[in-house]
């Protein structure tokens, strides 16, 4: 799975945080 940073959606960019 990308990281949110990766895909810019902020749902998965909490994730990687």
């Amino acid at each position: 799975m990308v990281r949110g940073e990766a895909t810019g959606l902020p749902l998965l960019a909490d994730g990687k945080g």
